[in-house]
């Protein structure tokens, strides 16, 4: 598995999910199936952190796309070009991207990294980034359990499924004559399957795939609209 398989399952995933929302209302089926996008983008998100020849270009990038993709997010999402409640997902992975270079920069005073950790679903919550009080911690999952060993993929495991429990969501499993539910976003931990198959290696990656993956955000969002529009 490559770089390139993986944005691609990403993408699709993600296409799938926001159809869902902004077509059939939130269809159940399609939201599952956009389960594993997230955490496959949070992790080729940490990838591109520790690979990319420039920071400095890597986030200038984030940034454009994050405020390109702003109005067109909210509109989506509420019928409105500016909704200041809710800010889209590249500006999770903006944030994300500072408390690494925090964490990198710190990585031998352990009580700084063990704070920086803590305060990360307080920042994501008071930002109103999407994935609010989780988006943060689950690009940070990945930083911090970066390894093919036992111990990291455990790691891996436990903190999803906590998170996942801590998003909720819409019931997958309701244990009779009890209170507890398995929510729906515990499927978010199949793109573990995808993300463990994966190579360290690029793939395919032309500059007009690049640029694609870019515009892909903003874009997808914009034919989705245009589709209601029309309907």
């Amino acid at each position: 598995m490559t770089s390139f398989a993986l944005h691609l399952i990403a993408m699709l995933s993600m296409f799938i999910d926001h159809t869902a929302i902004i077509l059939f209302d939130n269809q159940e089926i399609m939201r599952m199936m956009g389960r594993i996008a997230f955490p496959i983008f949070a992790f080729l998100l940490v990838e591109g952190f520790k690979k990319t020849k420039s920071r400095k270009n890597y986030f200038l990038r984030l940034l454009m796309l994050a405020v390109i993709s702003e109005p067109i997010f909210d509109y989506a999402l509420t019928g409105k070009f500016v909704y200041w409640f809710h800010q889209n997902t590249i500006f999770t992975f903006i944030i994300a991207f500072g408390f690494m270079l925090y964490i990198e920069k710190n990585k031998k005073n352990l009580f700084k990294v063990a704070l920086a950790l803590a305060a990360t679903p307080v920042v994501g919550f008071v930002t109103l980034i999407d994935y609010f009080y989780v988006g943060i911690t689950t690009v940070m999952v990945f930083y911090m359990f970066d390894k093919r060993t036992k111990i990291h993929l455990v790691g891996q495991i436990i903190s999803m499924t906590i998170i996942a429990f801590a998003i909720s969501g819409k019931p997958l499993y309701e244990f009779s004559n009890t209170s507890f539910v398995i929510p729906d976003e515990i499927l978010s931990i199949f793109s573990l399957a995808f993300i463990w198959l994966y190579k360290g290696v690029q793939g395919y990656h032309k500059p007009w795939f690049r640029n694609f993956c870019y515009a892909f955000y903003p874009g997808h969002f914009a034919l989705l609209i245009l589709i209601k529009i029309l309907l």
